[in-house]
């Protein structure tokens, strides 16, 4: 069972996060696709643009943004980070860290959320680079 752990005075929700199983709850400020674009409502890029093959254009990506200054990508559309609306509520887990990074590198921790408004969840890394990558 995962944790609560509500940011106390000198330490942020973010830095919160650094232990496997512990949650904290925030709210979305940022939705996008990968390169910051807006996120279409559909795998398919806005206004379904067809490739040079005549095929639509997939979307490249996700990237939420959290309040507690946490933060997720995907280089996959993700249709629960698609319906959810800024200032949702969200349950942000860590589920997965990598081991003995070097200090002030905690890039690659996976985070669980959950947006408590409409009860979806995903699972998406925080960088695209583990600790010790490029």
């Amino acid at each position: 069972m995962a944790e609560t752990v509500w940011p106390q005075k000198g330490l942020n929700s973010r830095e919160a996060l650094a232990r496997i199983g512990a949650c904290v709850e925030t709210t979305i400020t940022k939705i996008a696709g990968r390169f910051d674009e807006p996120l279409s409502p559909t795998p398919f890029k806005l206004g379904e643009k067809l490739d040079e093959y005549g095929e639509p254009m997939m979307d490249q990506g996700v990237h939420v943004l959290y309040q507690n200054g946490a933060e997720q990508i995907d280089s996959a559309w993700n249709a629960a980070v698609a319906h959810s609306k800024l200032g949702d509520p969200v349950r942000l887990c860590t589920v997965w860290k990598p081991k003995k990074c070097p200090p002030g590198d905690d890039r690659g921790r996976i985070y669980k959320a959950t947006n408590l408004r409409t009860k979806k969840t995903w699972k998406m890394s925080e960088s695209w680079h583990s600790c010790r990558g490029a």
